[in-house]
């Protein structure tokens, strides 16, 4: 909302990723009642809550296909805000230019928490709710995760992984900042934004940014292909009734996983050939 007051040009969207039951499979979509103000302005902003349908990653299924479709639509900021995220849930790397992590105060060990593959991805770290009771809690929390990315920083420097620079010109390489922020304050909001900017004009400046994109277009159609033959396999009775047989005999023990599966591909093949 503070962006919009900021500039009356601007339009935004927002695309809120909320998690699924994996009893009933619904989901409470509860995220654009928190946005009342952002939800009155239809004209400049537009907030849309999705279910993950027990999609692992932290988007849903079409997640990157909306964020492309907005940004046709005129919708030059794309905020997409993931469901929890765990070491594996990272394919909401592949969607963003900006990766953002909010890390909440006194959430358990933060060197133990560094080890997870987002906050290696991650741009940008912000520690929420720093106000109140839970003030030090976050100052802490942010030293922390300063320190730990600090180590982190070191060791892949080491090990000579892209680290976004150009040549051997190590000024280049991005280091990602901790910024202590409220939502209740607005403390910090300001410099979020700023580190925000502040990311794309680098990957600009380092020639990363069309690349970047490239690599996640890459992504998504191979993703997308994978599932649409599961999706196929299933609408097609004999390859269902083919993957079902080769499962039984899977659980019997007389196949393994990857013998059951290369058979499957082979029938797939199969019936494409006669065809």
């Amino acid at each position: 909302m503070k962006l919009l007051q900021q500039d009356p040009d601007l339009k935004l969207a927002v695309v809120c990723i909320d998690p699924s039951s994996s009893i009933s499979g619904g989901s409470i979509l509860g995220d654009k009642t928190r946005m009342t103000q952002l939800s009155r302005e239809v004209d400049r902003a537009f907030v849309r809550p999705s279910s993950n349908s027990g999609i692992l990653g932290g988007l849903a299924a079409y997640t990157d296909d909306v964020v492309r479709l907005l940004g046709c639509a005129g919708y030059p900021l794309v905020f997409v805000e993931t469901v929890g995220l765990g070491q594996s849930e990272m394919e909401v790397a592949q969607s963003v230019d900006v990766l953002v992590l909010l890390i909440p105060p006194s959430g358990g060990d933060e060197l133990q928490g560094v080890k997870k593959g987002i906050v290696e991805m991650a741009n940008i770290l912000a520690v929420t709710k720093t106000d109140g009771d839970l003030e030090n809690a976050a100052f802490r929390t942010a030293s922390d995760y300063k320190g730990a990315l600090s180590v982190l920083h070191q060791s892949s420097s080491s090990s000579g992984r892209d680290q976004s620079c150009i040549g051997d010109d190590k000024s280049n390489i991005w280091k990602p900042p901790v910024i202590l922020t409220s939502s209740i304050t607005e403390r910090g909001l300001d410099d979020l934004w700023q580190a925000i900017l502040r990311y794309k004009h680098h990957l600009l400046d380092t020639e990363k940014w069309d690349s970047r994109r490239r690599k996640q277009s890459q992504y998504w159609m191979w993703e997308q292909f994978t599932r649409m033959m599961q999706s196929k396999m299933q609408q097609d009775p004999r390859l269902w009734k083919k993957a079902k047989q080769l499962e039984r005999e899977m659980l019997d023990g007389l196949l393994t996983p990857r013998v059951a599966a290369q058979k499957l591909l082979d029938g797939i093949f199969d019936i494409v050939d006669h065809k």
